[in-house]
């Protein structure tokens, strides 16, 4: 057993992109959804510029489940207290907050469940990391984890395979995006950026589940965090192919699991049982080497708050929403 999983390893080390035939749409949602239930989540941040953390919440539960058949939301108010805000003391919680330094407190203090730490689009820092839950109860900080986290490489040749297929092997992704007043009433259709000669754009972070084509325009399906009553029961599609909005040369990142050890025969154990073959389940690791770059190369664009809006506007507030800020620090 130990030299096939060295087998497998040596089989992604040298497998280029080639060897996925990517369809042209897919959603992680319909090839998941029923086994994880927490796929289909659309979160609300409300009064709060949270989108990050409840993004990355959620994208850590989707791969979490994924991995494991375990359909656990996590708390993304857990990583609105564990962030280490001395790294940057400008920021607070609910005023922006980079995508890295959320996805460090992933990796540093690990998950808790959201029913352990409900969300609230409260300003609040403190107390930080808490050792219970709201109701009192302990828990272990370190019970659920990620080994580090992976970013895809938007000097790649080809960007918009690699998110294609980070996605289509191990599910959902986290991306920051560029976005504009429009982008507050987008209803149905492919969206593209409307910039006015005015406009700084403003920050936002979502989730990318899938791809397709509509009236022959490419596009990336992305969930928002602004509820369900917004966009397309709370999610949109956006142009695919040409960096629109910034969506393929930002900061696009996913949770990596620990598969080394017994997790790694686990996971291989868990995928015979359910029937799925060694030559499928060996494609889950076609594009490691393609799409993810070591953590010290991870980098944001300085001028950037990687986090959604300031809460001086805020005319959706009524129905749950977040309006752009965008007037930019």
């Amino acid at each position: 057993m130990k030299h096939l999983f060295i087998a497998l390893a040596v089989f992604a080390t040298f497998t280029s992109s080639a060897c996925l035939d990517l369809p042209n749409s897919f959603d992680a949602r319909k090839k998941w959804g029923s086994s994880c239930p927490v796929l289909h989540d659309i979160k609300t941040q409300e009064h709060c510029g949270s989108c990050a953390f409840l993004s990355i919440a959620q994208v850590v539960s989707d791969r979490h489940c994924i991995a494991t058949g375990s359909s656990i939301p996590f708390s993304a108010q857990w990583l609105m207290s564990c962030v280490d805000y001395e790294k940057e003391p400008d920021w607070v919680p609910c005023n922006g907050i980079p995508g890295n330094m959320v996805f460090d407190a992933v990796v540093e203090h690990g998950m808790v469940p959201e029913t352990c730490l409900p969300y609230s689009s409260d300003d609040w820092v403190t107390p930080a990391c808490p050792a219970t839950c709201n109701d009192g109860t302990a828990f272990n900080k370190r019970t659920y984890t990620i080994k580090e986290y992976g970013i895809i490489d938007s000097a790649s040749d080809d960007i918009v395979t690699a998110i294609q297929e980070e996605i289509f092997l191990r599910g959902p992704l986290f991306v920051a995006i560029d976005v504009y007043s429009d982008f507050n009433d987008y209803a149905t259709g492919v969206y593209t950026c409307n910039q006015h000669s005015d406009e700084e754009p403003g920050a936002h972070a979502v989730r990318i589940v899938g791809w397709g084509v509509e009236d022959g325009i490419p596009y990336w399906l992305c969930t928002n965090t602004w509820g369900r009553e917004w966009g397309s029961d709370g999610a949109f599609k956006i142009r695919r192919g040409v960096n629109e909005c910034g969506i393929e040369g930002g900061f696009s990142a996913f949770p990596i699991f620990d598969r080394s050890g017994w997790a790694l025969a686990r996971m291989w154990a868990g995928k015979l049982v359910s029937g799925v073959s060694f030559l499928i389940a060996g494609l889950q690791f076609c594009s490691d080497v393609l799409s993810v770059k070591p953590l010290a190369a991870v980098s944001l664009r300085s001028r950037r708050k990687d986090l959604c809006e300031s809460k001086e506007k805020s005319e959706y507030a009524g129905r749950g929403h977040r309006a752009i800020d965008l007037k930019m620090d």
